[in-house]
């Protein structure tokens, strides 16, 4: 091998040692772990996390409520979340979440909860819930519920429910529902179709 040969290898190996954190900093993407935060990845946007073990890609992402604008990593989040998109879990409170999507869970509070797409959960207070669709679970609060499709439980408040289809509303516990724009009002309800409103307790359509 001649000399210029070594020479270039000697490059490449030295761009291949080059610090993870020196990295970002040549590439403007800054990744900070600040307050004794570790194991933290942000990408895009300002990354300065007090708490640990968490990923946010996306402008913004998890920025604390005091500003929607300001440095990634809520103080007040336990950690363990995962934000893509921006703004996402933009002043949430809690741990074990994965919000996927523009604005999803910004200002939500719970923890283990899985968002996605556009504004889900967006300012619910929700935990061990799943909410897929654009503003699935917004406004809502209760624990372990599944609610998938398009603005899906905005505003309501139930427990062990599961709604699938579109623009259906629960307020009760261990309600299952499928189609458009159900409605329930009550616990232990069932409901298969469109438009369907079920008012009291145990019933079903």
């Amino acid at each position: 091998m001649n000399h210029a040969k070594k020479l270039q290898l000697l490059a490449v190996l030295g761009v291949l040692t080059i610090s993870s954190a020196s990295l970002v900093q040549a590439a403007d993407i800054p990744v900070v772990s600040s307050g004794g935060a570790t194991y933290n990845i942000g990408l895009q946007g300002w990354s300065s996390f007090t708490n640990s073990d968490n990923v946010h890609l996306g402008g913004q992402t998890g920025a604390a409520n005091s500003d929607p604008y300001s440095h990634a990593g809520d103080p007040n989040a336990k950690g363990n979340n995962i934000a893509i998109g921006r703004i996402a879990l933009n002043g949430s409170q809690g741990g074990g979440n994965v919000a996927l999507g523009a604005k999803s869970f910004v200002d939500g509070k719970g923890d283990y909860n899985f968002l996605g797409n556009f504004a889900a959960g967006f300012k619910s207070t929700i935990s061990d819930t799943i909410a897929v669709g654009y503003f699935a679970g917004a406004g809502s609060e209760g624990n372990k519920n599944v609610w998938l499709g398009a603005s899906q439980a905005g505003g309501s408040k139930g427990n062990n429910t599961v709604l699938i289809g579109s623009n259906s509303t629960v307020n009760g516990d261990f309600n299952y529902g499928m189609g458009h724009g159900v409605i329930f009002k009550g616990d232990k309800n069932s409901a298969i179709g469109a438009y369907n409103k079920i008012e009291g307790n145990q019933s079903g359509a």
